[in-house]
């Protein structure tokens, strides 16, 4: 699975609050390409909502972040 982590001070954690796993793969959540939809479908869904959810409702945010919304 693929965990987004945060960058700055909590680096390397796990946006979802999961334990980080070596079994794991992670990427900075700021520079995952997410517009990606074949690398989004890897990604751990926890992390997917808390990354959906960071946008505000009146924010401009990207397609993919909207159809996201949509469908839950």
């Amino acid at each position: 699975m693929l965990h987004l982590t945060h960058t700055g001070f909590y680096a390397g954690r796990p946006i979802c609050g999961a334990e980080r796993s070596h079994e794991d793969r992670h990427m900075h959540a700021a520079y995952a390409p997410l517009d990606n939809a074949e690398l989004r479908g890897q990604v751990c869904p926890d992390c997917l909502r808390v990354w959906t959810n960071s946008y505000d409702d009146d924010e401009p945010a990207p397609d993919w972040i909207r159809e996201l919304r949509a469908a839950a």
